[in-house]
This record gives C-alpha cells, sequence and structure tokens, in this order.
C-alpha cells in the first residue's frame, strides 16, 4: 500500500480516536463521587468483556452491572465505542501502523 493511503488512514484513526475519547469524557466523565468506583468498574468490564467477546461471550451479568449506573442510551454509546476503538485496533494492526513521531 502506498505511503499516502498508509498516511490518510493514520490520520483517519487517530482523529477518529481523538473525538472517541473526547465523546467518552463528555458523556461519562460527568459521575459522582458516591458511585465512581462502582461505575469506572462496570464500564471497564463491559470494555474487556466486549473486546474479549471470543472469549467472554458477553455474559448477561456484564450489562447487568451497567443498568444501575448508565440510561439504555449511554449503554449504546459505550458499547459502540469499545466496538469503533476495536475496529481501529484491527486496521492499525493490519497495516502496522506506528504513532505518529513527536
Amino acid at each position: 500500500m502506498n505511503e499516502v493511503r498508509v498516511d490518510a488512514l493514520r490520520e483517519a484513526m487517530y482523529a477518529s480516536t481523538a473525538f472517541l475519547a473526547y465523546f467518552f469524557l463528555l458523556r461519562f466523565g460527568q459521575l459522582g463521587a458516591s458511585n465512581w468506583s462502582e461505575t469506572r468498574s462496570a464500564r471497564r468490564s463491559t470494555g474487556l468483556k466486549l473486546t474479549n467477546i471470543s472469549q467472554t461471550h458477553a455474559p448477561d451479568a456484564v450489562y447487568g452491572a451497567l443498568v444501575p449506573h448508565f440510561s439504555e442510551n449511554q449503554v449504546v454509546d459505550l458499547t459502540l465505542i469499545v466496538a469503533n476503538m476495536n475496529a481501529w485496533n484491527r486496521i492499525a494492526i493490519g497495516y502496522r501502523t506506528q504513532p505518529p513521531k513527536r
């Protein structure tokens, strides 16, 4: 693949990742201190279970842990964020992309 296409792919990947990180913080960053650890744990567990779905098979308990902390729309948003990040990671691995040099 020529260098121009790889560079364009890399730029799209980092722009998308930055947008998703920003969206994630806006959507899920405003949490009360009283339930922060439980909420963070549920969110992290969901991300890991969905990322390793071939091994975990996304058990019902993962969804059940999210319900007390997030609305249905937020659960969908979180799922789409995890799916998008996993897709970009697979593309990056396939094209052997490297982070930009600073």
